[in-house]
């Protein structure tokens, strides 16, 4: 009999001292995890380390975007991300701007998913101004080779695309792109009134109508890119 009970109490101590332990190097390893480096030291003794043991079943991860103003600063990631699309690098900065690219994706892809959703909703915006303004130029320019007139400043060829800017401008406030916006407007404008379309060929009419479809694949592919980089997925 007193042999059953010296049994039992040995297996109750090694189970005991066992435990502990288990809870001893669980603490120290929670505390390098989830703790600071002060914490971590303190873990090397028994009795923090018991407490960082058990502390681990209740331990909530502090929030660290807890203290973040996610207007003003979803607003400034919007304008970064809108300025890397819109950029067209030479070859010679490419790596550079790829590691832009990839600081920009790995700090946003931490944000909560909502916030993620946000940017990626302003991205798509700007997508589809682009595209737009692709199609309003095609139009004008098709217009043009047919040789239909334009001989007023005041003409208006960016009927598709300037309300989802104007959107674009005021739901994130970024006041830059229409000073983008103008300098397009000029340029569209200013090689318009200055072209002679009954000078072209049919041939030559043809060959810029393909220049125009390729420079917008092109500006389409970019986009695509940029915005595969930064969400790891495709852009639709």
């Amino acid at each position: 009999m007193a042999n059953d009970k010296s049994s039992v109490g040995a297996i109750f101590l090694f189970l005991f001292y066992t435990g502990i332990s288990v809870l001893c190097l669980a603490g120290v390893v929670h505390a390098y995890k989830k703790h600071d480096k002060l914490d971590f030291v303190i873990s090397f003794f028994p009795p923090a380390a018991i407490y960082r043991g058990a502390e681990m079943f209740w331990h909530k991860d502090k929030d660290k975007f807890e203290n973040v103003n996610w207007e003003n600063r979803l607003k400034s990631d919007v304008h970064l991300l809108i300025m890397l699309m819109a950029a067209n690098p030479d070859k010679a900065d490419m790596v550079k701007f790829n590691e832009a690219l990839e600081g920009y994706s790995n700090k946003i892809m931490e944000y909560p998913t909502e916030r993620i959703d946000f940017i990626k909703a302003a991205a798509r915006q700007y997508n589809r101004f682009l595209i737009a303004a692709d199609t309003d130029i095609s139009t004008l320019f098709n217009k043009l080779i047919n040789e239909e007139k334009l001989d007023s400043t005041d003409f208006i060829w960016s009927t598709n695309c300037k309300p989802i800017l104007d959107s674009i401008v005021s739901n994130y406030e970024i006041p830059e792109l229409n000073l983008s916006y103008a300098t397009m407007d000029s340029t569209v404008k200013s090689l318009v009134l200055n072209s002679s379309p009954n000078t072209f060929t049919s041939d030559e009419k043809n060959k810029f109508i393909q220049s125009i479809r390729i420079v917008r694949q092109a500006e389409i592919d970019k986009i695509n890119r940029t915005y595969k980089m930064v969400f790891g997925e495709k852009l639709e």
